[in-house]
């Protein structure tokens, strides 16, 4: 065999391709009994946005903001801030519900400017944010694999 190999100029090729079998065998193996396909993922952080209406029909506008930990690594400080967002419409009975996927220990601050004459009457899931003397919006820390859902409801003006 080895000579057909040689005449045809191939046995570098072969050799080099069955030690490439080999090697790549190897590796599978060591992968474990669960092999490539049971390696699992890092858990899914994510948040949830809940938008209602408490006596009429809701439009708006809710602007999400998530800023990731600033972590340093060789000299360098690294962090990301993320901006969505969402036209909503909620009617009494019928939330509007939206879904992030956000890196893990993310601060997300969602702001609500629903169409007038409704305004924000109450949150849920996190802390109260006040914009010029109002009730904008509500803020959150979203931990690593977490999943948090954060309410919004509006409504006609009191």
């Amino acid at each position: 065999m080895r000579a057909i190999h040689e005449a045809q100029g191939t046995r570098r090729a072969s050799a080099g391709a069955a030690a490439a079998a080999v090697a790549f065998v190897a590796v599978l193996g060591a992968c474990g009994p669960g092999g490539i396909g049971g390696s699992k993922a890092a858990p899914v952080t994510r948040l949830i946005l809940r938008v209602q209406a408490t006596d009429a029909p809701v439009t708006g506008t809710v602007d999400v903001t998530c800023e990731s930990p600033i972590t340093t690594a060789a000299h360098a400080t690294v962090g990301a801030s993320v901006l969505q967002r969402f036209e909503t419409r909620a009617t009494p009975g019928h939330d509007w519900i939206g879904s992030l996927d956000v890196a893990a220990g993310s601060t997300c601050t969602a702001v609500d400017r629903p169409a007038p004459p409704a305004i924000l009457h109450a949150v849920s899931g996190g802390e109260p944010v006040i914009e010029d003397g109002h009730l904008a919006g509500v803020r959150t820390t979203v931990d690593g694999g977490a999943t948090v859902t954060v309410g919004l409801v509006a409504g006609a003006a009191a």
